[in-house]
């Protein structure tokens, strides 16, 4: 692979959309201290998937945003896009047969952090993957910047060695294998864990299925239990028949008597309302007694009166003769 244009846009100094291209044989960038050369090899290890702020010169990821200066706010956003020549026919996975390889990278002042490969939507470690071998990588021999030939040459030997493999290629398959390895310690380690579970289960299953058995015996001894129930009701409303039907009759015998006590009660009450009428009769002709009666003792009264004026009459009509017979 080999690359061919990197496009900035709000990365550290470069606040406008700028490009820099890498034309076939050397490639130079000059200019005066701080115009900003660095910062395109700071943007290449950035959006091939470099992740420590110390590696970009800065304190914190956020750093490689435009800061702004005095007449230009600062950005919220940046994006590196990296374009390399993919024609040589490296094995580059699903991207294998492509003609160019597009990364880009976009970073929020909020701290997301997005990748793109052709368009599509990938993470980081998609973006390793894909140049893993190749020696195109945030830390692979192929960026040499300041100070680097120096720690090459000062490098232990576990660390040159890391170079030499990551130069011969062999670097992608040790990753490879320490990624099989690394899967075969997690499967291993599921593995264990399915076999607890299994003996878990086994457990368990032991448990249930003596509360299974359990759970038939209380089934058996319910429905036991329904029919004896089912017999008890049905006895009792035997029992209930036979002393409805018994208190049917009371009631039929008790009905009879009570018609004849119905009969009874009405002659008594018709002989009641001939003693009323009777009584009704008498008390008429006592009252007609009564007014005779107060009518006789006014006549005798009247009588009395008129016997008692007769006899002043006569005492003094006596009286009148007796003083006539004197003279």
């Amino acid at each position: 692979m080999r690359l061919t244009a990197i496009y900035l846009d709000g990365f550290k100094s470069f606040c406008d959309r700028a490009q820099a291209a890498v034309r076939d044989g050397l490639t130079g960038v000059v200019g005066p201290n701080g115009c900003g050369k660095s910062n395109i090899v700071d943007a290449l290890r950035w959006g091939l998937g470099e992740s420590r702020a110390a590696r970009l010169r800065g304190g914190a990821l956020q750093d490689v945003l435009f800061n702004g200066s005095g007449n230009r706010p600062p950005s919220d956003w940046c994006s590196v896009e990296t374009r390399f020549s993919a024609e040589d026919g490296e094995d580059l996975g699903m991207w294998t047969g492509c003609p160019e390889i597009v990364v880009k990278r976009e970073l929020g002042r909020d701290g997301q952090s997005y990748f793109y490969i052709n368009g599509q939507t990938a993470r980081r470690r998609d973006v390793v993957s894909l140049f893993r071998g190749t020696g195109v990588s945030p830390r692979s021999y192929a960026v040499v910047e300041q100070g680097m030939v120096g720690e090459i040459a000062e490098a232990s030997a576990d660390e040159l060695r890391k170079f030499l493999e990551e130069t011969a290629g062999v670097s992608h398959y040790k990753d490879r294998r320490g990624d099989a390895e690394r899967r075969l310690t997690s499967c291993r380690a599921n593995l264990e864990q399915l076999a607890q579970l299994m003996e878990d289960a086994r457990r368990r299953q032991e448990s249930l299925k003596r509360q299974a058995r359990a759970a038939r015996r209380h089934n058996e001894l319910s429905d036991s239990i329904n029919d004896l129930e089912v017999l008890l009701i049905l006895q009792n409303r035997e029992i209930a028949q036979n002393k409805l039907a018994n208190k049917n009759e009371e009631i039929s015998a008790l009905d009879g008597k009570i018609g004849e006590l119905q009969t009874k009660c009405d002659s008594l009450r018709q002989e009641t309302e001939s003693a009323r009428a009777q009584r009704e009769e008498w008390r008429q002709k006592m009252q007609a007694h009564e007014t005779n009666l107060a009518r006789a003792k006014d006549e005798a009264r009247r009588i009395r009166e008129d016997y008692a004026q007769a006899e002043q009459k006569r005492a003094l009509l006596r009286e009148r003769a007796d003083a006539e017979k004197a003279e």
